[in-house]
C-alpha cells in the first residue's frame, strides 16, 4: 500500500535536509515514512531528519523542535512534503456537490476513506514535496520583510514558506483555478512595512486590521471550486451554445496564473 501510494520522485539530494511533513493522520504518517525510505534508498549519502510540520493548532512543542533544528545550521535545506489527495478522475456533478457536504470532501478524506482509496486506487494518494529552501535563504527574506529576531517567529515564517510551497507544488496537479490566498493574512500581519504603515493610521491595531483582512481574503475551498464549474454549466444553458473567445488569450493568461500571483476581477458582463 505505502510502495505505490508514494511519490517515487528523488528530491533529497542536498547533504542534509530537514524534512517539514504535514502529517495529519496514521495513513498519512505510513505514507510519508514510506517516501522516506524511498529517498534514503535513492540517495544514500544525503542526511535528512524528518519533524512534522507545526500547522494551525499545533502543539507549542513542535514548534519548539522546529526552532531547535532550525538552529542546527544555514546551510540546511529545508524540504516540505505531505500526501495530495486527488478525486476521483470519473466523479460526476453530484458527487462534486456533495463534496460541500461534513466528511465528504474529496481532498480531504478522513482515515477510513484513506485506507479505501489506497486499497482500491493507490495512485490518488500521492506524497508530494515543495521547492526546498536554505535556512539561510529563510531567514534572510524573514528579516527582509518582518525585520524579526526572534526564533520562534522565525519557526513560524518557515511553516508558512513550507506551506505555501506544498500549495504551489499541488497547483501544479490540479491547474491554477484552485489557487487561494490562505496565507495572505498572516504573511501581510507579519511584515515589518505593513505594521510600520499601521503605527502611522490613529487608533489602528494590529487585531482591527486582521478583521478587515478575513473580509478582503476569499475561502474558497477546492470543492467549492468544483461545485462553481458544475453551476457555469447549469448557468450557461441560457445563453448562446457557441462561445466566442481568442483562445491564444486563454492561453497566455492561463500561463501568467500558473507562474504569477493574481486577483481576477470579476463582472457580470464577464
Amino acid at each position: 500500500m505505502t510502495e505505490s501510494g508514494a511519490d517515487s520522485g528523488a528530491v533529497l539530494t542536498a547533504h542534509d535536509s530537514l524534512v517539514l511533513a504535514s502529517m495529519d493522520s496514521p495513513v498519512e504518517a505510513e505514507l510519508i515514512m514510506a517516501w522516506a525510505d524511498q529517498q534514503r534508498a535513492a540517495n544514500p549519502g544525503a542526511k535528512f531528519d524528518v519533524l512534522r510540520l507545526p500547522e494551525g493548532d499545533a502543539a507549542p512543542g513542535e514548534l519548539t523542535a522546529l526552532v531547535e533544528q532550525l538552529e542546527s545550521g544555514d546551510d540546511r535545506s529545508i524540504v516540505p512534503v505531505r500526501v495530495f489527495w486527488l478525486p476521483a478522475p470519473d466523479r460526476g456533478r453530484f458527487a462534486k456537490v456533495a463534496g460541500l457536504l461534513p466528511g465528504r470532501d474529496p481532498y480531504h478524506p478522513s482515515p477510513r476513506q484513506q485506507r479505501s482509496i489506497l486499497r482500491d486506487a493507490t495512485r490518488r494518494g500521492r506524497v508530494v514535496a515543495g521547492e526546498p529552501a536554505k535556512v539561510s535563504e529563510l531567514r534572510q527574506h524573514w528579516r527582509d520583510t518582518t525585520g524579526g529576531e526572534n526564533a520562534r517567529e522565525f519557526a513560524q515564517f518557515v511553516s508558512r514558506r513550507a506551506i505555501l510551497a506544498l500549495e504551489r507544488a499541488e497547483y501544479q496537479i490540479l491547474g491554477p483555478q484552485y489557487k487561494s490566498p490562505r496565507l495572505v493574512k498572516p504573511e501581510i500581519l507579519a511584515s515589518a512595512r505593513f505594521r510600520e504603515g499601521l503605527r502611522k493610521i490613529p487608533g489602528a491595531t494590529v487585531e482591527e486590521a486582521g478583521k478587515m483582512l478575513d473580509e478582503l481574503a476569499t475561502g474558497w475551498s477546492r470543492a467549492s471550486v468544483d461545485l462553481v464549474s458544475v453551476l457555469g454549466r447549469l448557468i450557461s444553458r441560457g445563453f448562446e451554445p457557441e462561445i466566442d473567445y481568442d483562445e491564444y488569450q486563454v492561453a497566455t493568461m492561463r500561463t501568467g496564473l500558473e507562474a504569477h500571483p493574481a486577483v481576477l476581477l470579476f463582472s457580470h458582463r464577464s
